[in-house]
């Protein structure tokens, strides 16, 4: 499992390396047909993931503080490969703005 803090105002990019069985092993660059990695956030309120078109890699957006786990599964011809994953904590940006509010005028004395 992989970690990483960022914060509200980010992204983060994963990939995914998988090797074939040759000597050397070689990455697949592509999802050969039949393969599926399936990207999901155990909260995407907190980080949510957006796949890239290679289907090897997902951007994660920062959209909530918090901490979310980025299971990445793979599927079809790929299913014995165990599933991997990533641990994502969301903290505050740097202050950006100080806004000052108040109530309702009321008489004095009033609580």
């Amino acid at each position: 499992m992989i970690q990483q803090t960022m914060n509200t105002a980010e992204e983060w990019r994963i990939s995914c390396t998988v090797l074939d069985k040759g000597k050397p092993p070689r990455p697949f660059k592509t999802l050969p047909p039949g393969a599926t990695l399936d990207f999901v956030s155990s909260d995407p309120s907190i980080a949510r993931v957006v796949v890239e078109p290679s289907g090897l890699s997902a951007v994660i957006h920062s959209d909530d503080v918090g901490t979310a786990t980025i299971t990445v599964t793979p599927g079809g011809t790929w299913a014995n490969l165990p599933p991997d994953t990533a641990e994502v904590t969301i903290v505050n940006a740097e202050p950006g703005s100080l806004n000052l509010t108040g109530s309702a005028p009321s008489p004095e004395g009033d609580e």
